[in-house]
């Protein structure tokens, strides 16, 4: 017979930001390794807790920093109220934590009862107001687009390989890749420090997309894999080194470049991310990858 695990991660529990989704999940299984070790027994349960918790420790602190970065980042205006939370949930779990060390083996248990349940009212109540407004910042960060400057790349459903963790990260590309083309339009002078701005923004977000997709291609042993790195390395030279003509004012088109921009991720979605996306909703549906379309 299958364990039934402490805590279970259910659908209802997903807010729709793919990044915040996805540390949540992690959440969940920490949270059962904490409870996996309070049932080991008194002796085990010293080393296998205190391994946990710091595990836990570690990614609460991971977690909470990725999610005070997106509220900072769309203006949320109940953020000082969420961060509050953060740091009273820290505090009462440092605190409980303090107790296990000072020989009370029996606060293991409570605590864990504690951050399931903290977690779970979390979720539901405050990281979903969140949620929402990070979801409505993005949507009108492309309707803003639409109506003041037209939109270079215009994101369409078409393009969704069906795993929200990565169409999220491809929709932010697009949006910064029109960003880039923006800077081109600009004029001479301030296309050119706009541009260098642009560019790194760009870089700093590729380098985050490919390595997402390369840990997720790794963790399921995707067969392909060496083929779509070998594609994400290649874009990387190409970019770079024309990044780097740039900056050394080597002759340089900017709409050039960013037209090679559009049509590398474009054709990279279209033709190399689908088969991923594909081969990872088959596993989903086989029963060979539990984490399913988030990931």
């Amino acid at each position: 017979m299958e364990k039934k695990e402490f805590v279970s991660w259910d659908d209802r529990y997903l807010l729709g930001v793919s990044l915040v989704d996805e540390q949540h999940r992690n959440l969940f299984r920490l949270t059962n390794g904490l409870h996996e070790a309070c049932r080991l027994g008194k002796d085990a349960a010293n080393d296998g807790f205190r391994r946990a918790v710091t595990s836990t420790v570690n990614y609460v602190n991971v977690h909470f920093s990725a999610e005070e970065k997106l509220m900072a980042k769309t203006g949320y205006p109940a953020m000082a109220g969420h961060v509050a939370e953060h740091r009273a949930f820290v505090s009462k779990m440092l605190a409980e934590i303090g107790r296990f060390e000072d020989g009370k083996p029996e606060v293991a248990e409570r605590f864990v009862v504690f951050l399931k349940n903290w977690i779970l009212g979390h979720i539901a109540l405050v990281d979903r107001k969140m949620a929402d407004h990070v979801k409505g910042a993005t949507d009108a960060r492309w309707g803003e687009r639409k109506d003041e400057r037209g939109v270079f790349i215009p994101w369409d459903d078409g393009y969704s390989v069906g795993i929200p963790l990565i169409d999220a990260q491809h929709r932010e590309l697009l949006l910064l890749a029109n960003d880039l083309y923006d800077a081109c339009r600009e004029g001479s002078s301030a296309a050119t420090d706009g541009f260098r701005i642009a560019v790194g923004a760009v870089a700093g977000y590729v380098k985050k997309h490919f390595s997402s997709e390369e840990k997720i291609m790794e963790r399921i042993g995707y067969p392909l894999i060496e083929e779509h790195r070998a594609e994400h390395r290649q874009f990387v030279d190409q970019f770079l080194s024309e990044v780097k003509a740039f900056h050394e004012g080597k002759p340089f088109v900017a709409n050039a470049f960013t037209g090679f921009l559009k049509d590398w991720v474009l054709s990279h979605i279209a033709r190399t991310d689908k088969k991923l996306g594909a081969h990872i909703l088959g596993m989903a549906k086989n029963g060979a990858f539990a984490h399913g379309r988030d990931t």
